[in-house]
């Protein structure tokens, strides 16, 4: 005895009914499945890459560059209000090369000063009459440019009276 060939076998449970499919009714049905399977494809990653991921929106935290002159030179100091440890430690570092860059007297690659300035020239000729130090604060550090050479003064305060450079 055979199957019957498109309709339904049926057997009856408690309170339920089983269909079993057979023949070109159940390719239908797995057609009709393989059908909405390459629809969800086909659409899925259109609608999930059309919004950007929320982490995409937020910016890093931002860095902030300060100068204040004072009688015999100034300060530069950089601060992360909102960073890690690891951004922390990455500007006190760059503060470190920097304050070694000033004492060398180049100014080239600075990213804490405009190197377009005239004052830079004088800086970098004059860098032997430059105490440049550095000092860690608790979100960044800071370098103190002191000088007693009044040339050596007034170009630092130049220096500091300029907008720093954009942070990127």
């Amino acid at each position: 005895m055979g199957r019957p060939s498109a309709a339904a076998q049926q057997s009856t449970g408690s309170a339920l009914t089983i269909i079993r499919l057979a023949g070109p009714a159940k390719s239908c049905v797995e057609f009709g499945r393989a059908l909405v399977l390459l629809a969800l494809a086909l659409c899925g990653p259109k609608s999930a890459h059309a919004q950007p991921p929320a982490v995409a929106h937020l910016s890093p935290p931002a860095r902030i560059v300060r100068y204040a002159a004072n009688e015999s030179g100034g300060r530069i100091s950089i601060s992360f209000p909102g960073g890690d440890s690891t951004t922390v430690e990455t500007i006190r570092r760059e503060l470190l090369e920097a304050a070694a860059a000033i004492r060398r007297g180049d100014f080239r690659k600075l990213r804490i000063v405009r190197s377009d300035l005239p004052a830079i020239k004088v800086l970098t000729a004059q860098s032997a009459r430059i105490r440049c130090t550095y000092r860690p604060t608790s979100k960044g550090g800071e370098l103190v440019l002191l000088s007693d050479d009044d040339a050596v003064v007034r170009a630092i305060h130049q220096l500091l009276a300029t907008d720093p450079p954009p942070t990127g």
